[in-house]
Parts: C-alpha cells; sequence; structure tokens
C-alpha cells in the first residue's frame, strides 16, 4: 500500500513526490475532473509536459477526461493512479456516481500506487469537509472520504493558509489534520508515512502539532 500524497504545488515544487511516485511504473491513468471544465480538455498536454519537464518517462498513459462510460475493473491494469487537483466535490462526486470508489481501495490494498495532489489528497481522508472549510467548497460538506489514512484529513496547499487555520479546523473537525506545503508530500504505507519534502509536514492532532522535516517518519493514527 503506497500513497503518494502532495500539498497542490507545481509539478517543479513537487518534483520529489512525483520522481519516487513515478519510479518503474509502467502504465499510468490520471484522472483530471477535479478541474473546471475550462482547464480539463488541456489536461494530457499539461500532464505530458510536465512530465518531459522533470525528465520522467511513463511507457503507457492514459488519461481518463471523465468516469462516464468507464468500469472499475479498469483500473487493475494501472501502477499508478494519478489523481490531480482542482475542486475536491466534483472529483469525489464523479467517483461515487461511477462506483470507483471500492475499486480505488482495492488498488491501494492491492500494491498500485496513488498519487494525489491537492483535490486528490483530500479525498484519501475519513471525509472532505476539511475541503468546505479550507476552500469554500460547501458541496463537500457531509461526504466522506476513502478513508485510507486512518481517520486523518489532509490540508494542502499548508503554506499558503498558516498553522492557525490548521489548528482551528483539526478542533472543528475533531481528527487529525496533515498539513502539506506545496513544495512537499508524503510517502504513506498503512499508518506510517515519510516526509519526502523538501519542506516540513504539520500535523495537528488535538491543541498540539508537530513538525515534521524532510526524511522523517511519523504515524498517522492516533
Amino acid at each position: 500500500m503506497t500513497m503518494y500524497l502532495a500539498g497542490g504545488g507545481t509539478p517543479e515544487q513537487e518534483s520529489l513526490v512525483w520522481a519516487e511516485a513515478f519510479a518503474g511504473a509502467g502504465r499510468v491513468v490520471y484522472w483530471p475532473f477535479a478541474l473546471p471544465s475550462t482547464m480539463a480538455g488541456g489536461a494530457a498536454g499539461w500532464f505530458a509536459a510536465a512530465l518531459a519537464g522533470l525528465g520522467l518517462a511513463v511507457d503507457d498513459l492514459d488519461v481518463w477526461p471523465s468516469l462516464d462510460g468507464r468500469r472499475p475493473r479498469e483500473l487493475a491494469r494501472a501502477d499508478l493512479l494519478f489523481v490531480g487537483g482542482g475542486l475536491t466535490s466534483r472529483l469525489a462526486a464523479q467517483v461515487r456516481e461511477h462506483g470507483f470508489a471500492d475499486a480505488v481501495r482495492d488498488h491501494v490494498r492491492g500494491g498500485g500506487r496513488y498519487y494525489g495532489g491537492s483535490a486528490g489528497a483530500v479525498l484519501c481522508g475519513e471525509s472532505l469537509e476539511i475541503a468546505a472549510l479550507a476552500d469554500g467548497d460547501e458541496d463537500a460538506t457531509g461526504q466522506a472520504g476513502l478513508g485510507l489514512l486512518h481517520g486523518a484529513a489532509v490540508l494542502p496547499h499548508a503554506d499558503v493558509f498558516g498553522p492557525e487555520s490548521s489548528a482551528a479546523w483539526a478542533r472543528g473537525l475533531g481528527r487529525t489534520v496533515v498539513a502539506i506545503p506545496e513544495a512537499s508530500g508524503l510517502a504513506v504505507d498503512g499508518d506510517r508515512a515519510r516526509v519526502l519534502g523538501p519542506d516540513p509536514v504539520r500535523v495537528v492532532r488535538g491543541a498540539g502539532a508537530t513538525v515534521h522535516e524532510q526524511g522523517a517518519e511519523l504515524t498517522l493514527a492516533g
């Protein structure tokens, strides 16, 4: 079980996350449909250019503009599922309406890799409420996530919001918040995670917070 959760920065800011997520990945499936329709059409070109800019090569890249007409079993052939940023509720609605939640869970738990950037990272949490709080994404209110992070919630763009906001949202949600800045990310395996950096990641639990530097390991549960 390996998930790569990134803070929603540029590919250059997330280069360490991308390098590890893509290493040895043969077939990559890219879901860009958290993006607004005005941007989704250019997602495939952006993705190819981003990979080239980082010197990453993919043998088989399959871009799914939506899940309409797709079957969950198609995901089983992917080495890496790359779920990009945008509006979290738009992303979650596609996953829910087309019955892909269990397919993503099975992909991850069966040894497939998952990259989640921004909305794609939020989706992995127990709920999507943090998107309503941080982004004003009201349609995320009351929605469940994939539940792959032992009850924790992910706050991407954490350097934009600041530590006071992440602390307030952790108290309001009553759960652990993993605050990932735009130039950082985590490699998650079970309830353990490793900071890929270069920037540190803040984990907020109750009234306390701990800062984890690049290379540090931390526990998500608890």
